[in-house]
């Protein structure tokens, strides 16, 4: 088994959004991103990006890379075991969560 860093990362996405109102028009563009929390295990990381990795409500294995530019908070929280030969949690899962404004 090999141990991999389970972190909380909150970012800001891209919105799309169906139409335009005088509340959007008044908001700055900043103030239109959608901040996401996203848990996971640390698969690799760079000076430009992070590649989370987690497992969905099907219990299908994915990963997200999310640039640095983009992360409001990155927290560790303790230490996730995996398969040397797959990206399979064994007794931690993830989950992506949206946050409310």
């Amino acid at each position: 088994m090999k141990f991999r860093r389970l972190a909380e990362i909150v970012w800001l996405d891209a919105v799309a959004y169906d139409r335009a109102d005088a509340e959007i028009e008044e908001k700055l563009p900043k103030d239109l991103l959608f901040p996401i929390k996203s848990y996971g295990y640390v698969l690799k990381q760079d000076n430009k990006a992070v590649v989370l990795a987690y497992e969905d409500g099907d219990d299908q294995k994915s990963f997200i890379v999310i640039p640095k530019k983009w992360i409001k908070s990155f927290k560790i929280l303790g230490k996730a075991r995996v398969s040397k030969t797959t990206t399979n949690f064994v007794g931690a899962k993830a989950e992506r969560k949206s946050l409310r404004r």
